[in-house]
């Protein structure tokens, strides 16, 4: 009896998944019907102007979708991936700042070793960076050209002569 009645209510939990799935389907395939149909028709307008306000509205609209994070995460991008003072690469990420850069170079002005045995490097972008895990490497001075990137688990790496360390931006 008890083996029954489980296997109903898997059976009417899978009817209640299936429905929502098909409704969210057909909804998704309405949706993009009605953006082909309204583009068939802005497109059969003589008037040029008239056609680009249609267009225009259509892009407006298709900006204010919620179902379009794509193109809000490009409206709201930077796109600049130059170094600058005040960068915020490493730091942080604020919720309104989108990055999709991975890698910098940059050029050491200042190092020194803490008591620990940790590199603090200095870059000619104003950025400090401090040394995480406790690989050695040859002393690093000044002008010495690094690459900054990030790794697969948001941490960063620091190569200097073809060597790695694990970092993270301390300024």
């Amino acid at each position: 009896m008890r083996c029954s009645s489980l296997y109903l209510t898997a059976l009417i939990l899978l009817s209640a998944v299936l429905t929502v799935l098909t409704n969210g389907l057909s909804h998704a395939a309405s949706d993009q019907s009605d953006q082909q149909a309204s583009i068939r028709q802005c497109s059969a307008i003589a008037d040029d102007s008239q056609r680009l306000a249609c267009f225009d509205r259509l892009a407006h609209d298709l900006a204010l979708s919620p179902d379009n994070s794509r193109l809000h995460t490009d409206r709201n991008s930077t796109g600049d991936a130059q170094e600058t003072k005040g960068d915020s690469f490493g730091l942080a990420a604020k919720p309104s700042t989108v990055r999709d850069d991975t890698e910098r170079q940059t050029v050491i002005v200042a190092a020194h070793k803490k008591i620990r045995g940790a590199w603090v490097l200095t870059m000619e972008n104003d950025q400090v960076w401090e040394q995480t895990d406790t690989a050695r490497i040859s002393a690093p001075s000044a002008g010495d050209g690094v690459t900054i990137s990030k790794s697969s688990l948001g941490g960063f790496f620091v190569t200097i002569n073809g060597r790695s360390i694990r970092a993270k931006r301390i300024q």
